[in-house]
């Protein structure tokens, strides 16, 4: 699955059924794919002909709760972060979550990690760890130019620094080191074909 988000797929094409990939996945009990889906942009709110989202299939069908609660607590980073907010892909929220105490206190725990990345500067940069997180592919593409920023994503500090987030920001500066790296492969083959 890594290679095709890897490759701009749109994972939110719809199949028979009116399913998307983490229909699929919620349906076939994938808790690993339903996550790297989400935390790849995925828009959650799809539903399907049956009028189910991926959320309602996977509660009908499974009901586990440690794994519901990952998929909520995730929904919340997401949304603390603004990440996905312009395909509305958290604002169906209230479905996922009541908001008890125990969510209130995470939700606390992301906004406070996100003040922190928006403070920290990457080395002797002006690249913050807030811009990996939710700046576009592309841009994160020239951050991996940076040797210093290179430096500190291979490191572990930034991990404990921030632990709620510290696997977003690992997958989306992976996928920005991909992008750099085909970039610059394109224009090495530019170069050799003159």
């Amino acid at each position: 699955m890594e290679i095709l988000l890897n490759w701009d797929v749109d994972i939110d094409t719809i199949v028979d059924g009116g399913n998307t990939a983490l229909h699929l996945a919620s349906r076939a009990n994938q808790y690993e794919a339903v996550r790297t889906l989400i935390a790849n942009d995925c828009n959650v709110n799809i539903v399907n002909d049956k009028q189910k989202t991926a959320l309602h299939l996977y509660c009908s069908k499974y009901g586990s709760m440690d794994r519901l609660s990952m998929i909520q607590e995730l929904l919340i980073k997401m949304e603390v972060a603004s990440l996905n907010m312009n395909n509305g892909n958290v604002e169906n929220l209230n479905i996922t979550t009541d908001l008890s105490k125990q969510y209130v206190k995470f939700q606390k725990k992301c906004i406070e990690e996100i003040r922190r990345m928006k403070s920290t500067k990457i080395k002797n940069t002006v690249i913050t760890f807030h811009d990996i997180l939710t700046k576009r592919i592309d841009q994160i593409a020239l951050y991996a130019r940076n040797e210093d920023v290179v430096q500190v994503m291979e490191g572990s500090d930034y991990q404990t620094m921030f632990p709620t987030y510290e696997d977003i920001i690992k997958r989306r500066f992976n996928r920005g080191i991909l992008k750099y790296l085909s970039n610059w492969d394109l224009t090495n083959l530019k170069n050799a074909c003159k």
